[in-house]
This record gives C-alpha cells, sequence and structure tokens, in this order.
C-alpha cells in the first residue's frame, strides 16, 4: 500500500523593510507628539491624572511643571580642572562613652547600659499582655506571668545557645546532648512558652492606628526605638563616621525581604546602618520599609541616619550605593562633609569623568568646584570617588600586591587614603553581630529582627566595655561567657527565677524489712514461692516458712539472711 505524498508548504517570504523617508518620519513624529500623553521625569502615573478625553490644558500644565522642575534644579555644577581651595572646619567635639563605670561594676552593667530598665519592663508588660489576650481564646493552664529577673535569665539562656550551636532548641534539654547550664534553669516547656508569647508591641493599639501608609515593621517598631535612643545616650562619636547597608537573615515569606547580589547572606531584610569609623559602635539604624517609606532611596536613608549629627561638621563615609552630588550638596549646606566611591552613571558629574581613561596604575585626574572634588584614580581597574572634605591632591600612598610576593607603592589622592581607612566600620559591626549571634528559626517574621537587634545590643556593649579604663581586657567570647552567667544567675528576691525539680535524697530511708523487729521465721505448713528466690532470680523454689516481721515465704537455710540484710 502507497502512502500519498504530501505537498511541500511554501515557506511565506519575509516581506523586506524599508526605512522611512525624512520627510514621512517628519510627520509620524509629529503625530504621535500630538496624540501620546508626555510621562512626568519621576515616571510616577496616577490613574486619576488624565482620563480617557484628556483635555490640552492638563497636557499644558504637566509641561509647565517640567520646565519649572529643569528651572529650579540647584544641583548643577560647573565643573574645573584646576585645583581650588577646600574648606572643611575642624571637629572640637570629644568622643567616647558618655558614662564611666568604676571597676566593681561588671560586665552586666555594661549590657543594662543598652537593654535599660525600661527596655525590660517593656518587654515583660507586652509579652504578658499577649499572653493574656491569646488565653481567652484558648487557655493555658501552665502559664504565669513572666518576670523581669526571668526574663534576663532567658536571655542569657540565649547567648549561651549562640556560644553552644545545636540545630534544634529541644536538643538542650536531651539526655544525650544536653547543656546543663541551660536545662537546670529552665525547663524545656516553660522556656518554649516564654518564646511562646514574647511580644514587643500591643496588637490591639496596632490596629487601630492604621493609616493609608503603615508601618510594615511596627511590630519592632518599639524595641527599635528605644535601643536606638540607648545607642545614641551612651556613646558621642568621632570624626569619621560610616553609612551603609547590611542584611537580617530571613528566607521566609514577607514582603519586606529583599535579595542583596553583594552581601554574603542574600536573603533577608535590608537594615540602614550608621557607624562610628573607629570603633564599630552602631549609632542610628533602621529597617528598609518597602517603596512608599520614608527611607525607601539611598538619599533618604542617610538623611535620616544623619539627623542628630548634622551641624557637627561630621565626614560621612559611604560606597558608590549611597554617593551622589544631591545627596553631598544637601549634607554640606548642614556643615556635614563626605566622601565616597562613585557610580559612573550619577548625574551632575562632568562628561570626560564618564569616559575611560589611559591611565598607569598610581595615576589619578579631577574636576573640582568649591568643596566637590570629582576624582578618577587608577588601581588595578578605574575607581572613582567623590568628596567634600578633602583637597584633590596630596602625597600620600598605599602599598598593593601584584604577585605573591612583590609589592608595589602607588601614589594615591587623599580621598582615597580616607576611605580605606574609614569605610570599614559597618563592616567589622557586622563581623561582631554574626561571630556569635543568638539568631534560630521561627515562624514569625519579625523574631530575626528581634535577635538582629539583640545581637547589635550586645555588639555596643562589648565595645562600651573596651573603652572603659577601669575594667580588665576581655576578648569578646570570654565577655559573652560572663555576661550570660551573670544573666541567668539573676534572682529576685521573692522567688527564684526557675524552681529547679526536687530530687531524690541519695540517702534513701531503709526499707522495713532491713529494720530492728520481730524477725522470725514461723512454720505454717503451707508451701509458696520464695521471695529472696524471685529476687535474685534463681530458680524458684517454695517453702513453708515465713517471717513473722514481714509476712513473706522465705527459704530458711540461706534466702532468709539474705532478704534481711541486702537491699
Amino acid at each position: 500500500m502507497t502512502s500519498k505524498s504530501r505537498p511541500q508548504r511554501k515557506r511565506k517570504q519575509p516581506e523586506q523593510f524599508s526605512p522611512l523617508r525624512p520627510a514621512e518620519e517628519k510627520e509620524l513624529v509629529q503625530a504621535l507628539s500630538g496624540s501620546l500623553r508626555r510621562i512626568p521625569a519621576n515616571g510616577n502615573i496616577s490613574e486619576d491624572d488624565v482620563d480617557e478625553n484628556d483635555s490640552k490644558e492638563g497636557y499644558e500644565e504637566e509641561e509647565e511643571e517640567d520646565d519649572e522642575e529643569q528651572k529650579g534644579d540647584d544641583y548643577e555644577i560647573k565643573w574645573r580642572g584646576t585645583q581650588q581651595e577646600v574648606t572643611v572646619t575642624e571637629f572640637n567635639q570629644q568622643s567616647g562613652p558618655t558614662k564611666t563605670l568604676t571597676s566593681s561594676k561588671k560586665v552586666k552593667k555594661f549590657f543594662e547600659l543598652i537593654f535599660s530598665k525600661k527596655i525590660w519592663n517593656h518587654i515583660c508588660f507586652q509579652t504578658n499582655l499577649y499572653a493574656q489576650q491569646l488565653i481567652q481564646d484558648n487557655p493555658d493552664p501552665e502559664w504565669k506571668e513572666l518576670t523581669v529577673p526571668e526574663l534576663k535569665a532567658w536571655i542569657g539562656c540565649l547567648i549561651v545557645m549562640g556560644l553552644i550551636k545545636l540545630p534544634n532548641i529541644k536538643m538542650y534539654w536531651d539526655s544525650t546532648w544536653k547543656v546543663a547550664l541551660v536545662a537546670n534553669r529552665f525547663t524545656r516547656d516553660r522556656f518554649l512558652s516564654i518564646k511562646k508569647y514574647l511580644h514587643l508591641a500591643d496588637n490591639q493599639s496596632l490596629d487601630d492606628h492604621q493609616g493609608s501608609n503603615p508601618d510594615r515593621i511596627k511590630k519592632i517598631r518599639p524595641l527599635l526605638n528605644l535601643l536606638v535612643g540607648n545607642f545614641k545616650t551612651n556613646y558621642q562619636p568621632g570624626r569619621y563616621l560610616t553609612a551603609d547597608e547590611d542584611i537580617c537573615k530571613f528566607k521566609g515569606r514577607h514582603h519586606l525581604k529583599q535579595y542583596l547580589r553583594a552581601k554574603i547572606i542574600k536573603w533577608g531584610y535590608k537594615i540602614w546602618k550608621l557607624c562610628d569609623a573607629a570603633t564599630a559602635y552602631v549609632l542610628e539604624l533602621d529597617v528598609y520599609g518597602g517603596k512608599k517609606s520614608e527611607n525607601s532611596s539611598p538619599y533618604d536613608a542617610v538623611m535620616n541616619l544623619m539627623t542628630d549629627y548634622l551641624d557637627k561638621h561630621h565626614v560621612v563615609v559611604m560606597d558608590n550605593y549611597f554617593t551622589s552630588v544631591p545627596l553631598f550638596t544637601d549634607l554640606l549646606e548642614r556643615d556635614t562633609y563626605a566622601c565616597g566611591t562613585l557610580r559612573v552613571n550619577r548625574k551632575y558629574l562632568p562628561r570626560e569623568f564618564k569616559g575611560k581613561k589611559n591611565m598607569n596604575p598610581g595615576d589619578s585626574c579631577y574636576w573640582q568646584q568649591d568643596n566637590f572634588v570629582a576624582t578618577l584614580w587608577q588601581d588595578k581597574r578605574t575607581v572613582r570617588f567623590l568628596s567634600t572634605c578633602c583637597a584633590p591632591e596630596g602625597d600620600d600612598t598605599v602599598v598593593r600586591r601584584r604577585n605573591s610576593s612583590d609589592q608595589q607603592r602607588l601614589t594615591c589622592p587623599p580621598v582615597v587614603k580616607i576611605y580605606t581607612q574609614y569605610m570599614g566600620g559597618v563592616d567589622r559591626s557586622d563581623r561582631m553581630v554574626r561571630t556569635y549571634s543568638v539568631s534560630r528559626k521561627s515562624k514569625k517574621w519579625w523574631y530575626r529582627l528581634f535577635y538582629y537587634l539583640l545581637d547589635t545590643s550586645l555588639a555596643n556593649s562589648f565595645i562600651l566595655y573596651q573603652l572603659s579604663r577601669n575594667h580588665d581586657e576581655l576578648s569578646e567570647l570570654n565577655y559573652l561567657k560572663q555576661l550570660a552567667l551573670a544573666l541567668i544567675e539573676t534572682k529576685s528576691q521573692e522567688e527564684k527565677v526557675q524552681p529547679r525539680p526536687q530530687r531524690k535524697n541519695k540517702k534513701l530511708a531503709s526499707p522495713p524489712r532491713m529494720t530492728a523487729g520481730n524477725h522470725w521465721p514461723k512454720n505454717t505448713k503451707k508451701q509458696q514461692q520464695c521471695q529472696q528466690c524471685a529476687r535474685s532470680g534463681k530458680k524458684k523454689r517454695r517453702s513453708t516458712y515465713i517471717c513473722k516481721a514481714c509476712n513473706v515465704h522465705l527459704c530458711v537455710d540461706s534466702c532468709f539472711e539474705l532478704y534481711h540484710t541486702r537491699r
């Protein structure tokens, strides 16, 4: 049987494209410009801006606003290639801890400078309130109110868990893997019960204050505000500050979760951070709250972080994510200087600044206008800087290792030296926070942020201890060990933090068969199994004799004595 051959399909020939003639292209552009809406410069178009019957008047208003925006642009800079004088006011303020503790004060007192009495009481009150609200619907007869001493011991156990890592929290009470320091202070159920009801804000009051732009971290905001206030109160920073972003690890579902490709931890909550560059002490931090929040852009983030440190002649060092001409201009108007690396696509830069330069390692070129200095410096690759705090040229040098043994000394502008020396403040703070972190997995989205704030508080209190002249030097590990012991042993005058279970006395009372009495054999003429033979596992024998006092059958020849003398 022969199959019918299918006719071959003719391929559709592509139509040849012929470009428009200049006259036709001009007519098309004019037609489109008259019919399409104009998009604002910021790219935000509201659905209610223009109806279907868009009038010409509305279009003209948009055009006028755009013209005013262009005329009112105050960030244009006339860059020049000649050197000018850079005016920088001296920094005359003292820096360091604001409170001095005597040598009799232990590590616990340094931590309580950050975690103050007000914070302890706040957490206890909110936890007990939240427990009452839940127990109304789901009764929990085993719950008892949380006290401040018990909360301190609970935090101390969290520190121990950060030093001794186990994959599951219940393993700290396991018979094989038990950590006595935790298990002897809390029962497992009590520890997990405190974790279950732990709370930092009243849910009912939060629901009543929801507006058009609600706070997305309202669960953690009260504690964050109290801690940041204590951060600022207990430390006065030096001249150089570091502004950078950090990430709080979180892989659950939440609309604030971010992906930061350049960070070691990729997924989590983005944290804006301001640190003292010399000591890595955290002065201010905030959580990124989304595009509609007050700290959505890098410009807003830095200005909010610097609110309490403007007009004091500080120098803020930042990376290319934050650096921009508008930010540096507004900081300079508030007597605050800045420097940082710069991205090539930023606005208001000289045209030559964006092009590639054929320079040898160590070469540099700059453009300047008053305090603004845009610098190109050739390292292994071209690095761009923007500064308002230093001159464009100097005699500074840096050492670069080209091979395994060869070192090369390169000349560099002053901005490179400042950036290299003071940019690592936030990075050192991140290392201290994560080395012995108390953070653990949790189903609640804000628990990770609570652990992050606790880790930051521990790091700041350790820095305060290091800067104390009245105390011996300790490593971070030894400091946390002493602090954990001090918190776990905290007791109130009324009761212990966690009553230990009553243990049986090792010296048990002697049984009645071994006490003095009328232990005499008696023949009953009725045979039953010998109790001593049954206890020792020997061949079961039957006997007619019993003990008058114990009223049990025993073999007279050997079992009678063993039964009354051996345990």
